[in-house]
């Protein structure tokens, strides 16, 4: 099974979650990530009923039903388009007052105590190139 996923303007999502649930009860199947453009693929898929879930920060969460069947040697589901949410910021929480920028190499750093949260925290990578900084570590609560 292979497609490629983009935006509403057609530029290529890249480090986007693909996941393949059982149509029949939900259950994970497999998961990877979208390359840089956009695109995604799976092989040595059992024959089946599934469900395609795309989800990444800032977009909405695409799911759609498909299926394998026995003369199918490759699926393409082709081009499929995520629209983005609202510019509003509520999926980071930082927690303190006073935080500290530090030159490590040629990226700067950002040091966030006592902890920042992620809800999504697979997405981590993709915040950190975002926002051009390297995180050195992240201390949790208790």
């Amino acid at each position: 099974m292979e497609g490629r996923v983009t935006d509403d303007k057609n530029n290529p999502i890249d480090l986007a979650l693909i996941s393949l649930l059982s149509k029949q009860d939900s259950t994970y199947i497999v998961s990877d990530y979208t390359d840089l453009d956009g695109s995604f693929e799976f092989t040595k898929l059992p024959l089946g009923n599934y469900v395609l879930q795309i989800s990444i920060l800032g977009f909405q969460t695409f799911e759609s039903d498909f299926s394998i069947e026995e003369n199918e040697s490759k699926k393409d589901v082709g081009i499929i388009q995520i629209s983005p949410l609202p510019s509003v910021l509520d999926a980071i929480t930082i927690t303190e007052k006073n935080l500290t920028l530090k030159e490590k190499q040629t990226a700067p750093s950002l040091i966030l105590m006592p902890y920042l949260q992620i809800p999504e925290a697979v997405h981590l990578k993709r915040w950190k190139e975002l926002l051009g900084f390297q995180l050195i570590r992240m201390a949790t609560s208790n």
